[in-house]
């Protein structure tokens, strides 16, 4: 049985340019985060822990990194660098992979004048990884909001476990810009001040720049000195695409999937999202009081980084690694009196452990969770199922060529009215599933079906929209109704809510359209041994009068 190892790791952030340096200054209790006023234009103050853009780029020319990148660009191919350093991973091999997880990427240069377009989008960066490192494998983009991140170290142990890689490059990468910073304001989810994780007076969250690297290797065997992703869930709570469940559904159903591979008694702690947003944290709480781990050591690290969006997965856990073997159970920076409903075994101050598993957990927009299982060492519970045999059994098509998507849902459906707030790629997304599933008894919740969608431009139709609410100095004036439609995977949240999915969800930007690709990624889904059914497809809007989707409902053969 193949198995999946970390062989190294980079950490670039306001704080350093290795693991080492940043895990030393955690530890530390040291945080960039500063109240800015001004910054990137917007007119309102907000707390962020931002990289210096000289000191970055200084940093990327003594490591042979082209200049004229974007700051984007150049963390994603500096932070890479530096884990593969040493590594003997030949990154030109067919045999080696790289995985970009992020939200929004170059999204500031929507719009922007001399600026070619299609390098705001996010295909354009999964494409410049793999020619710098000249790797010959088309470059997957994970684009599934706050948990990115350990959907893609989850996707790269299933690309190892198959067989397709021995070697798989996840990065992980955010920076902060007018555009980000303004949809969180609209939202009212940001604080300009130090954030509070699980706190009795937190207030909202920080923003956070940074990039994250682990190299992930196959290995027959695991030996005492190494750590193995052991096992990773993604479960939709189909409650709401900017909400969380109120009975942290989604979180618990990840968690208890990835439990089934350890014994509490050998877990150091849960690294948890934390985001001090008053519903993210009451909603962990609650998921780890379900879970039976309200007296397990949990800790957050959004006080040091704040979020840091598409690299906070690998990021944090990066760091968790580290504190496990440095035998930490680091605090948790903000935090004092304990604000939520179920009881969380946090502190602000470190904590010595002898442990060496941990859970990272975490959640985002479009009701996604995910949780990933990480051991030192030997130990049970690694094992992942084959690969099924699958069988289509429906396929829907729709395009801007054949169809007008308000006239179809009138038409079709009629009685969702939410449809009408929709941007156009979750409408596509909808009636195409509609269709497929029309005749289907959909009252039932459906923890075994999973939606996989996939597309070239991630959701820059409606990016394009948001972004001319806040592009005029003066006259910004940015949407919440818009800015939420601005994560690709909000598709993927709308289809679980209608139909009551609350199994895997997740979302995927490619460099082309790549049918081989999608049909691995659609085949390595079905390895958690939950999935049975998935809607999953093509859904491409590169404008709202361009749009083309081709959604089939998938089967394991027999179900």
């Amino acid at each position: 049985m193949r198995r999946t190892v970390r062989i190294s790791d980079n950490i670039v952030s306001p704080l350093g340019f290795s693991s080492e340096a940043n895990y030393a200054a955690v530890k530390a209790g040291r945080s960039e985060i500063r109240r800015h006023e001004g910054t990137f234009g917007v007119p309102q103050p907000f707390a962020a822990s931002l990289f210096d853009r000289d000191v970055v780029m200084a940093k990327a020319a003594e490591c042979g990194i082209p200049a004229g990148l974007s700051l984007f660009d150049t963390i994603c191919l500096l932070s890479a660098t530096l884990a593969l350093e040493g590594s003997g991973v030949d990154t030109r091999s067919p045999k080696t992979a790289f995985i970009l997880s992020t939200t929004k990427g170059n999204v500031e240069l929507i719009g922007e004048e001399d600026v070619d377009q299609t390098r705001a989008l996010l295909g354009f960066s999964a494409r410049l990884i793999g020619e710098f490192f000249g790797n010959p494998n088309p470059v997957e983009v994970v684009s599934n909001a706050c948990i990115s991140g350990v959907c893609a170290i989850i996707q790269a142990s299933r690309m190892i476990a198959d067989g397709s890689y021995d070697h798989v490059v996840v990065v992980g990468a955010e920076v902060q810009s007018r555009f980000i910073i303004s949809g969180f304001l609209c939202l009212k989810a940001l604080s300009d001040s130090l954030c509070r994780p699980f706190d009795a007076s937190r207030c909202g969250l920080n923003a956070g720049e940074a990039a994250a690297t682990m190299v992930l290797a196959a290995s027959d065997k695991v030996e005492d000195s190494q750590w193995e992703v052991v096992r990773g869930a993604i479960r939709n709570d189909a409650n709401h695409i900017s909400g969380p469940s109120r009975t942290g559904e989604g979180s618990y159903n990840a968690l208890r999937y990835v439990l089934e591979a350890s014994r509490k008694d050998e877990l150091a702690f849960v690294n948890v999202h934390g985001t001090a947003t008053v519903y993210n944290d009451e909603m962990e709480s609650i998921a780890l009081d379900r879970a039976g781990l309200s007296d397990m050591p949990v800790n957050a690290l959004k006080g040091i980084y704040g979020h840091t969006m598409g690299a906070a997965g690998v990021l944090e856990s990066i760091i968790s690694i580290h504190a496990c073997e440095d035998g930490t159970v680091l605090g948790t920076r903000g935090y004092s009196e304990r604000g939520t409903s179920r009881p969380v075994n946090v502190s602000a101050e470190n904590r010595t452990t002898d442990r060496t598993a941990f859970v990272k957990l975490l959640s985002g927009f479009g009701g996604c969770n995910a949780a990933v299982l990480f051991r030192k060492g030997d130990g049970p519970g690694g094992e992942i199922p084959a690969e099924p045999e699958l069988e289509t059994k429906k396929t829907v098509r729709l395009s801007s060529e054949d169809c007008d998507l308000v006239a179809l849902y009138r038409e079709q459906v009629g009685d969702y009215p939410k449809f009408f707030k929709m941007d156009t790629l979750c409408k596509l997304g909808f009636l195409a599933t509609e269709l497929l599933l029309k005749g289907e008894d959909r009252t039932e919740l459906r923890e075994d079906r999973a939606v996989l969608l996939f597309n070239t431009s991630g959701s820059v139709c409606n990016d394009r929209h948001f972004q001319e609410t806040v592009s005029d100095p003066e006259g910004w004036f940015p949407s919440p109704a818009l800015f939420v439609y601005t994560l690709a995977n909000i598709v993927t949240g709308e289809l679980a809510i209608r139909n009551r999915f609350k199994g895997e969800s997740s979302f995927h930007v490619l460099g082309k359209k790549d049918q081989a690709q999608m049909d691995r990624i659609i085949r390595e889904a079905f390895m958690d041994g939950v999935t049975r059914t998935a809607v999953c497809g093509w859904v491409e809007c590169s404008a709202d009068d361009c749009f083309e989707a081709e959604i089939s409902l998938i089967s394991k053969k027999n179900s």
